[in-house]
C-alpha cells in the first residue's frame, strides 16, 4: 500500500528522490508580443466592436445596476436567514446583535 506513485512493496524511494510537481506548469513562453501580435489584437478588436459584439455603456450601466439589485437581494435573504437562526438557536441579544452587524452589507 505505497503512497507514493510507482512505490511497490519493500523499501520506498526517499522523499527527496520523488519529484512530484503540483499546480501550475510553466509558462510556454515568456516573451512579450510581437508586432505583428499587437496589430491583430488590434484588428479582432475593432471587429468585435464594428460586429457589435462589446456591450455599450448603456448596457453596461445596465448589467451594473441589475447586479447591484441582485447583491441586495441576497444581502436581504441572507440577513433573514441569520435572524431566523438566531432566533431558533435562542443566542444572547448581544451575540445576535454581534452577528447581525457583521452580516449587514452596505
Amino acid at each position: 500500500m505505497g503512497v507514493l506513485e510507482g512505490e511497490s512493496g519493500g523499501s520506498s524511494p526517499s522523499m527527496s528522490m520523488v519529484k512530484k510537481k503540483l499546480g501550475v506548469t510553466n509558462p510556454i513562453s515568456i516573451a512579450g508580443p510581437t508586432e505583428s501580435d499587437l496589430q491583430r489584437s488590434l484588428e479582432l478588436e475593432k471587429f468585435l466592436v464594428d460586429s457589435g459584439l462589446y456591450e455599450s455603456k448603456e448596457e453596461a450601466a445596465q448589467r451594473e445596476e441589475i447586479l447591484s439589485q441582485i447583491n441586495q437581494c441576497v444581502a436581504v435573504r441572507l440577513m433573514e436567514i441569520a435572524r431566523g437562526l438566531m432566533l431558533i438557536l435562542g443566542a444572547r441579544d448581544d451575540c445576535r446583535l454581534g452577528l447581525l452587524a457583521e452580516l449587514e452589507l452596505t
